[in-house]
């Protein structure tokens, strides 16, 4: 059924953001040193999860898990045992069959995100609207959802959303405190 795939997207943007919140604050007094490695276990096992219980999600998943990759933005402990978690779970009930071209395309599409929000953020562009646009990373979602446009797959949509949409949550929530 997909609502829990729907479900388990949701949550795994909640705890992605929440530990990239974690992992700021350690770098800033080292308090909460083994809550990013707990939350990064908990979303590799969630992450594993939507990919193995649909193969067309699979390729957008593991797509954006690479294109951060490429862009350098695992770079933090709870980060790199997430994707270690994420990989393990699939090696132990198995990959899923990726297709080359979806893969191609949604990691392009994730990678260019994480780039212009990093470009965003260098203060390289002093644009505030492009920075606030870039902020969301809309690239892969615009991607995700000329995808289901053409296949009427509108999980792969759906599953991108609704993590982005707890991913934002987080963040602004967090941005008033």
């Amino acid at each position: 059924m997909a609502s829990d795939i729907l479900a388990a997207a949701f949550v795994t943007g909640i705890i992605v953001k929440l530990t990239d919140q974690m992992e700021d604050k350690n770098k800033k007094s080292n308090s909460m040193k083994n809550i990013p490695a707990f939350l990064g276990t908990v979303y590799g096992v969630l992450i594993s999860y939507v990919m193995l219980k649909s193969p067309v999600v699979a390729n957008l998943w593991m797509a954006a898990v690479l294109g951060n990759i490429l862009a350098g933005n695992m770079d933090v402990k709870g980060h790199r045992i997430g994707i270690f978690t994420m990989l393990s779970v699939l090696a132990v009930f198995g990959f899923p069959k990726f297709e080359s071209y979806l893969l191609l395309v949604f990691t392009v599409a994730a990678y260019f995100d994480e780039f212009l929000k990093d470009l965003g953020e260098s203060g390289k562009i002093k644009s505030t609207i492009f920075n606030r646009i870039v902020e969301y990373r809309l690239i892969l979602e615009a991607t995700a959802f000329a995808v289901s446009l053409y296949t009427a797959q509108w999980i792969l949509f759906a599953s991108i959303f609704l993590f982005d949409l707890g991913y934002i949550i987080v963040n602004e929530l967090t941005k008033r405190h």
